[in-house]
């Protein structure tokens, strides 16, 4: 018993440990393989979606191929278990609590396909309307059941697994942020999962929502890593299966380099692409191309409209 309990005490100093100094995809898969070391456990997943559509937006998966999870929307809407946990979240349940799971088509057509015979998950509530978070634990040997003590031992880690993850996502959030912008964590989808004090009142101010990125500007960052307005610069950073997304606010001419904002100055005084040039050693070419992406970052098309905003 006193095992127990100090192997219980040990993984949870390393668990929030972690949370101050990983990376929130990195978090999550490190602690599915530490608690491995607290009883058998062949592979994990960690992640989350939509309940209502049951639609897996997040996941992090250790010692198994993601297709474990991304193949389960075939049978989404007839896993029992998942009925189940969602009616009843924040329970650790095995698929031996459901008498009929092992003849139902979940587990003949997925989990045993992908040699899953001893399964036990839970679902949390997240502060995000219809948003859950899961994890699953699982066994390759059908002769190797989760016992009692280990099913009571992931439940009393839960609280623990669901603060920690979010005193990540916050310390991450604070360490990643820069002077004079905002940061959030977000799916693949575009929904909010965490994200700094600014964000809600910026985001609200450029797509008048803040629980979610509209769809055409998600689809923008995810194509181009960047979505512009004159008045901000909303940047996108892969992490994982999600988005670092940053709002950078302030004057739009503070986009420019130190070069860009010398070359726009000299070319709205007057200076053509060849005196220029001359002027910083450049050829004409390179001049061009500045001025060109003045205009970009400073969404402009007109050297009117450049002296405008390079005044602002």
């Amino acid at each position: 018993m006193d095992g127990m309990l100090s192997d219980f005490s040990d993984f949870l100093f390393r668990l929030y440990r972690r949370a101050e100094e990983q990376a929130p995809g990195e978090f999550q898969e490190a602690t599915l393989a530490d608690l491995s070391g607290l009883f058998p456990v062949d592979c994990a997943a960690w992640g989350g979606g939509f309940a209502a559509q049951r639609a897996i937006t997040d996941l992090v998966v250790w010692n198994e191929d993601d297709r474990i999870l991304t193949d389960w929307h075939q049978v989404r809407e007839v896993d029992p278990l998942c009925d189940h946990n969602l009616r009843h979240p924040g329970h650790m349940h095995h698929i031996d609590d459901l008498p009929e799971y092992r003849q139902s088509l979940a587990f003949n057509e997925h989990w045993r396909r992908h040699d899953i015979h001893q399964l036990m998950a839970t679902i949390v509530n997240e502060p995000q309307s219809n948003y859950v978070s899961f994890i699953a634990l699982c066994h390759t040997d059908p002769k190797r059941p989760f016992q009692d003590a280990e099913r009571d031992l992931s439940q009393a880690l839960l609280p623990h697994l669901v603060q920690a993850q979010r005193q990540n996502q916050r310390i991450y959030l604070e360490q990643s942020a820069k002077p004079s912008e905002a940061v959030a964590l977000v799916s693949a989808c575009g929904l909010v999962r965490s994200a700094h004090p600014a964000f809600d009142e910026l985001s609200r101010s450029l797509w008048q929502q803040s629980s979610r990125i509209p769809d055409p500007v998600m689809a923008e960052l995810r194509d181009a890593g960047q979505w512009r307005t004159p008045e901000a610069e909303v940047v996108a950073q892969a992490l994982g299966y999600g988005y670092l997304i940053r709002i950078a606010v302030g004057a739009p001419v503070a986009r420019l380099s130190a070069r860009e904002r010398e070359v726009a100055e000299m070319y709205v005084q007057g200076l053509t692409y060849k005196e220029i040039a001359g002027y910083l050693d450049r050829s004409p070419a390179t001049i061009r191309n500045l001025i060109a992406r003045c205009y970009q970052k400073l969404k402009v098309h007109d050297k009117v409209s450049l002296i405008r905003r390079l005044a602002e």
